[in-house]
């Protein structure tokens, strides 16, 4: 009997931190379990979505290594469509935290996603929007959301053609001393983004030396050093070219990067150096007599021409 009693007494009480932890209201425990469901469910599942159609698209992507490569591998517009279902559905999971979480900690975290899928969605006006809105409002609050933010504006600007705006933007941001150090990489990555499609490679090449040891992730870290790479050969500053094309290879990169890679160290030999004029010559040869590079023949057939002749 006593055991019925204390098992009713625990549902009741249950019910009753229920009934006051209802959505809007504000006090300890009602944040906490606002924080709690916010946080494991949609947001959280929005989170994983996005991530998994970044990467989707990321795949997809087609570099055209006869120029230097996007910093941002977001494929063509066809691409981008393929995740609308997607986006779609993340907008969905952090409007639905905003409505019916309102006191949760993570609503800023769900606007930064939603502004970030109507980005990938190629709806860069109202992405624009509503990253100018979360670095607005969240410039004290919370200063590192707002600083992102405000790095995705210059993104916006950047995808819409408006590189005077994109340049206005960033050098604002890169004039500013309180940058959060988690955000310096995105930062100057971004930077080199803008200062690559304005074709002012000098000045992207001081960037991207910023953004890449300040970068993490495997994938990111093969892409910048390549671009750093061809910045560098542009330069005419082919011992640091080559370098980062090593650092490219050790990485153990996708065929594609690795290939091109290679092909453009054999590029930088010296011409006067007779031995490795050779050795160039007898590499690309064992190129063209691999299948696995046939979709590269042409690459090769034309840096050989440029040594026989």
């Amino acid at each position: 009997m006593l055991k019925n009693r204390n098992i009713s007494f625990k549902l009741l009480l249950v019910l009753l931190l229920a009934i006051a932890c209802g959505p809007t209201k504000d006090n300890f425990f009602n944040r906490r379990y606002q924080n709690l469901l916010a946080r494991d469910n949609a947001y959280f599942n929005a989170r994983l979505k996005l991530a998994d159609a970044v990467k989707t698209l990321a795949a997809a992507n087609v570099d055209d290594h006869t120029r230097v490569i996007d910093v941002y591998p977001y494929g063509t517009e066809k691409d981008g469509k393929t995740l609308l279902p997607a986006m779609d559905e993340v907008y969905k999971k952090c409007s639905n935290v905003i409505q019916k979480r309102p006191i949760s900690k993570w609503i800023d975290d769900c606007y930064m996603v939603i502004g970030q899928s109507h980005f990938f969605k190629r709806d860069y006006f109202a992405a624009l929007e509503t990253f100018q809105f979360v670095g607005s409002k969240y410039k004290i609050k919370n200063p590192v959301i707002s600083k992102e933010a405000e790095i995705w504006i210059v993104k916006c600007y950047l995808y819409l053609g408006k590189l005077g705006e994109a340049e206005a933007v960033m050098s604002g941001l890169l004039a500013e001393k309180n940058t959060p150090k988690e955000l310096l990489g995105f930062l100057h990555a971004t930077a080199a983004a803008v200062y690559i499609k304005q074709e002012k490679y000098t000045t992207a090449l001081e960037q991207m030396k910023l953004a890449v040891p300040l970068t993490k992730g495997r994938e990111k870290k093969i892409r910048y050093n390549y671009i750093l790479g061809q910045l560098y050969e542009r330069a005419g500053k082919n011992t640091l070219a080559i370098f980062h094309y090593k650092r490219v290879i050790k990485r153990t990169p996708p065929y594609e990067f690795e290939f091109n890679s290679k092909l453009s160290i054999a590029r930088l030999y010296n011409p006067k150096d007779k031995n490795a004029s050779k050795q160039v010559r007898r590499y690309f040869k064992r190129l063209l007599n691999d299948d696995k590079n046939i979709d590269y023949f042409d690459q090769v057939y034309y840096e050989l021409g440029n040594i026989e002749y």
